[in-house]
């Protein structure tokens, strides 16, 4: 009876190595940020409305699938990390001042970067036939001028015929909620709204195949 329990407790722990062997080799797929990709965000003032342009973006997603035309259901859970930089620097309104201000308030001296790192990625409505575009529901942290918060973005996900995965949305966020003060000019004429929207574009295109060994 013994060594029954001791050749079944064998074949337990060899079952269970073959399947953490498998999961390690499991491919993963690296998809980098297309520099054709564009992020700007829109806001307001008492005087008139204003644009800033990120001319700069960076990052990469690791996919557990490659999306492909044939399953765009594998959008469902499919990334497996996410990230997306932008230098401060390279976000510009086209007015000088207002860049300069925009600058010291996102504190680019101690944190050059905006960062938003994906933590999760869901699809919330199936293709429609013939379609590849799915609109998507994910989570992530965004940092700005040194403050996290948890966000949640709905997001449409489209699927283009040289492989470019193509994320399109936008989202409403508050300057207070990063511990940043509207600015004003103009010794005080000028205020702007505490609400801004951002709006962005992310092309994502195929890198490498990796694995996890």
């Amino acid at each position: 009876m013994k060594s029954f329990k001791n050749t079944c407790l064998i074949l337990v722990l060899v079952i269970i190595q073959v399947y953490l062997v498998k999961a390690q080799d499991a491919p993963q797929y690296k998809y980098i940020i297309s520099s054709e990709s564009k992020l700007w965000f829109e806001g307001t003032s008492t005087l008139h409305g204003y644009k800033c342009v990120a001319k700069e973006i960076t990052g990469s997603f690791i996919m557990k699938e490659m999306i492909s035309d044939s399953t765009p259901i594998e959008f469902n859970n499919a990334a497996v990390a996410g990230i997306v930089q932008i230098p401060v620097l390279s976000i510009e309104s086209g007015k000088g001042k207002m860049d300069k201000k925009m600058r010291k308030l996102l504190k680019a001296d101690d944190h050059p970067e905006i960062i938003f790192e994906l933590t999760s990625l869901e699809l919330t409505a199936s293709p429609e036939a013939g379609k590849d575009q799915v609109q998507l529901k994910t989570m992530g942290n965004v940092k700005v001028a040194g403050v996290e918060k948890t966000i949640a973005l709905e997001v449409i996900g489209n699927l283009e015929a040289n492989g470019t995965i193509r994320f399109t949305g936008s989202k409403k966020l508050l300057m207070t909620d990063f511990n940043i003060k509207p600015p004003t000019m103009f010794f005080g004429r000028l205020k702007t709204g505490n609400e801004i929207t951002v709006y962005f574009e992310i092309a994502l295109i195929p890198s490498i195949q990796m694995s996890l060994n």
